[in-house]
């Protein structure tokens, strides 16, 4: 990682391919729900989850993300700046699916 203050642009990322619902991905199961959290429970999580996260960009404040890289089960290898750039498709992707739950169900 470079040193505090260096400065990079982001990597650039495609979203428009993260929220491809006709493509189907499967989570891992350690992460499928298990249908015993009330909605409360997970919203505190998820609420927790993002105040997490909001403490690491703090303290990686001026670091260069495109240093780090990981593998993701859908995209493949990408680096720090597209992983905090695919929070945010993961999530909306999630919001696409239940909204076609939804419709499927006559619900919207």
């Amino acid at each position: 990682t470079a040193p505090m203050g260096a400065h990079t642009t982001p990597t650039p990322f495609d979203r428009a391919r993260l929220l491809d619902r006709s493509r189907p991905v499967q989570a891992p199961d350690f992460i499928l729900p298990q249908g015993k959290q009330t909605f409360q429970a997970a919203w505190t999580a998820l609420e927790a989850a993002w105040k997490s996260l909001d403490a690491l960009m703090d303290s990686y404040a001026g670091r260069d993300f495109s240093a780090i890289s990981r593998d993701h089960p859908a995209l493949g290898r990408i680096d720090g700046y597209q992983w905090l750039t695919s929070l945010g498709g993961h999530e909306r992707r999630h919001a696409l699916q239940i909204e076609e739950i939804a419709e499927a169900l006559g619900r919207k």
